[in-house]
């Protein structure tokens, strides 16, 4: 454990919060926040359990008693920072240690513009009406830009050239072109930690 500069300070507007009962101490966190669990690795905060245990600086575990879900009257400021050289710190004055949120690793720039997947992919209908080489139609999931920042928290929790199905959240927004001409709303996605600092991925129905 060393101190290290804060490089970056984020601030984000949430209308909903989590609160942590540990012991005589409350933390407030948003969703998709990793903290670290005994037995189970890096967990975003809408996944924690009560009994779940959080690890201290000092490496003693710490109980979560209670998870509160608190929707907000009005959006008030969340903030979220990284430091030199590591993307996980400790936090509150327990110490309890977390991983940051800023998309440790970046989608492939692809995603971003007009590329396969895609915000901007206007083939997307079309491409899932083809079949290729022979091969039936596939759907074709196409990103949102929300919820590409949080298949960024997602995939920084795989290790180098790992990949896995997560689901998405509540409220995603990203959508599957099937090949009957319809579109859907995506309810998971699969990513893969291309171990060069990006993911690749894609959301599915």
């Amino acid at each position: 454990m060393a101190y290290k500069e804060v490089t970056a300070l984020y601030r984000n507007q949430r209308d909903d919060i989590i609160k942590l009962h540990v012991g005589e101490q409350v933390i407030e966190t948003t969703d998709n926040h990793p903290f670290w669990v005994e037995g189970k690795g890096w967990v975003f905060a809408d996944e924690l359990q009560v009994g779940d245990k959080l690890q201290k600086a000092n490496g003693i575990n710490l109980t979560i008693d209670k998870v509160e879900f608190i929707k907000l009257d009005e959006k008030v400021t969340v903030y979220n920072f990284t430091v030199a050289d590591f993307h996980t710190y400790y936090v509150t004055d327990l110490g309890i240690w977390v991983h940051n949120t800023d998309g440790c690793l970046r989608p492939e720039a692809k995603y971003l513009g007009s590329g396969k997947h895609g915000v901007n992919w206007k083939e997307g209908p079309a491409t899932a009406k083809m079949s290729i080489n022979g091969r039936a139609p596939t759907p074709q999931g196409q990103w949102s830009k929300a919820d590409l920042e949080y298949a960024a928290t997602k995939a920084s929790t795989l290790e180098k050239g790992q990949a896995a199905w997560f689901d998405l959240p509540p409220g995603s927004t990203s959508v599957v072109h099937m090949p009957d001409g319809t579109t859907v709303p995506a309810t998971k996605m699969w990513l893969r930690n291309n171990g060069t600092g990006t993911f690749h991925g894609y959301p599915a129905p």
